[in-house]
């Protein structure tokens, strides 16, 4: 009883940090200069840090490549989930315990990738553009990193 408890109380911890984790990447258009990456609804940061046509395009081919991948992962995520409700519902507990690592794997490898994206993007800046970001974060209050929030997520504390 106790094991089920904490299994229970770990579980609700894992997906409460899992779920301040931002969500699959959406991108507003394709269009050059008009993906979400460097652009907010002030500032067009592809005009800003003066990226090339390659680049953009570059960018463009990484951020469809993400979405791709992060659509196929929330699809396995939203399978299994289904798949534990139903093994909860039929207290089969450690089939639902086991679906619950994988969903879990699944969403560590999503917010890697997405970790990935973001260091490619930078990595294809040029040191110009690199020292021009760095102003604009400080500036534009992107401390983090030139990639801004959705619009709509909470800051965290």
């Amino acid at each position: 009883m106790k094991k089920t408890v904490v299994t229970t109380v770990i579980a609700i911890a894992l997906v409460s940090m899992l779920a301040a984790f931002e969500g699959p990447c959406k991108e507003s258009g394709t269009e050059k200069g008009k993906s979400g990456w460097f652009e907010n609804k002030e500032h067009n940061f592809f005009e800003e840090l003066e990226l090339s046509d390659a680049q953009i395009d570059q960018h463009n081919k990484m951020h469809l490549e993400q979405q791709k991948k992060s659509i196929e992962l929330q699809s396995e995520i939203k399978i299994l989930e289904l798949e534990e409700r139903e093994s909860m519902k039929n207290h089969n507990f450690e089939n639902a315990k086991n679906l619950t690592d994988k969903i879990f794997k699944i969403k560590t490898e999503l917010a890697k990738s997405k970790i990935e994206m973001m260091k490619k993007k930078w990595e294809m800046l040029t040191p110009e553009q690199k020292e021009k970001a760095e102003k604009l974060m400080q500036t534009r209050k992107f401390k983090q990193h030139p990639f801004p929030k959705k619009p709509g997520m909470k800051k965290r504390m």
